[in-house]
């Protein structure tokens, strides 16, 4: 009926048009930001959550990667209400003068407390056979002789493609290595660049679009920067990237450590990307 229908055109494109992000969450991955997505959505915002659904990393990653050769994919962000986890939390400048009535809120955490978090996030996840088996097989791949034509171009491309996804992940572009021998000896220029990160958001977003939040402090703070009135219902906690990683921790025989989470789930999605990119490669040949 909407292809017959000679206004359908006219409405969809008003709707579409008046569609803008209103929120976007500039705090690093591990501050809380699962949390503020059910929080937000409790409030009636439609949330985009990045480790949930990672196809929206994969424009977002080629456009930081290519050094920003073109216009930033920001568009596809008016479909929602609220955006947050990486990259989005590098996106800031692009958001603000694409959507100049958007709102910033940063997710505030302790830079040690989420170093500790996220690196033992990282040790959890290499304890995951979906990673284990994922790092086997990139290191079979580089390791095999070159192989002939077409297989050739078609390796070469999912590797870079493999590279690049692990390069805008796990805040790699700060410097960190997150659950490695090698993590104590970055962790300075880790801990450097989230500080820095913090302060060139402060520097760069007026006061009065900026929310400093502490999850601790519940719906006050957050309904009040939002204009929402306060909801009937506790403020929500949400993990689920600890409570399926504990899940699959004793699936293994293996008991999960207190804050040792891992985004096995997230792990299972970049996996399935990768492979994705893989077969659409191999038609193409």
């Amino acid at each position: 009926m909407w292809r017959r229908d000679p206004y359908a055109a006219v409405i969809l494109f008003v709707i579409t048009r008046a569609a803008a992000l209103k929120v976007l969450d500039v705090g690093a991955p591990r501050t809380g930001t699962q949390t503020l997505q059910k929080a937000l959505g409790v409030l009636g915002l439609t949330t985009l959550h990045t480790g949930l659904n990672q196809s929206f990393r994969v424009p977002f990653c080629a456009w930081m990667l290519g050094g920003k050769a073109w216009k930033a994919p920001v568009h596809m962000l008016d479909r929602f209400d609220a955006a947050m986890d990486e990259p989005m939390q590098l996106i800031y400048p692009e958001v603000m003068e694409a959507f100049p009535e958007a709102k910033f809120i940063y997710t505030v955490r302790e830079p040690e407390d989420w170093f500790a978090s996220y690196d033992s996030v990282m040790a959890d996840l290499r304890r995951q056979t979906g990673m284990k088996r994922r790092t086997e097989n990139s290191k079979r791949l580089r390791s095999h002789p070159q192989p002939s034509q077409p297989l050739a171009p078609l390796v070469e491309k999912i590797m870079e493609a493999t590279d690049k996804w692990e390069s805008c992940n796990g805040c790699h572009y700060w410097g960190c290595k997150f659950g490695t021998p090698e993590s104590e000896d970055v962790k300075p220029q880790c801990l450097k660049s989230y500080q820095d990160h913090f302060n060139q958001v402060k520097a760069t977003i007026p006061a009065d679009r900026l929310l400093i939040y502490n999850l601790t402090d519940g719906w006050g703070p957050l309904c009040e920067f939002l204009n929402k009135p306060i909801p009937n219902q506790d403020f929500p906690h949400e993990d689920w990237v600890r409570s399926g990683t504990e899940r699959s921790l004793r699936r293994a025989g293996l008991q999960p450590t207190p804050e040792r989470t891992t985004e096995s789930a997230v792990s299972s999605v970049g996996v399935g990307l990768v492979q994705r990119t893989a077969k659409a490669l191999k038609a193409e040949l």
